[in-house]
């Protein structure tokens, strides 16, 4: 299925339509939580979204772009060192500096 606009219930629809289920897909995938899966259809388990992303062979940022965007943004902060990638960084950061 391309060019579709994926939501909760289409993605949970589409599991169906194939003979899955949010808690097999997790489980396939070795996941610790059972209920990654469920929980990512609401964007709170990025492991559950990718889970299901590979098992319906659907480009992650097609299927959930919003968590794409915030996870891109996210590797962006920490691959540069950004400060506020971390909040453990500036106190370091401010003790090196004042030894």
């Amino acid at each position: 299925m391309s060019a579709q606009s994926w939501d909760q219930y289409s993605i949970k629809a589409e599991i169906h339509r194939r003979g899955g289920t949010l808690t097999g897909i997790a489980e396939e995938a070795g996941l610790k939580n059972t209920a990654a899966c469920r929980l990512a259809l609401s964007g709170s388990n990025y492991a559950g979204a990718k889970a299901i992303s590979a098992w319906l062979g659907v480009p992650f940022d097609e299927l959930f772009p919003h968590l794409y965007r915030h996870q891109r943004a996210r590797e962006n902060r920490i691959r540069k060192g950004s400060a506020a990638a971390s909040q453990n960084r500036a106190p370091r950061a401010a003790a090196a500096r004042a030894s």
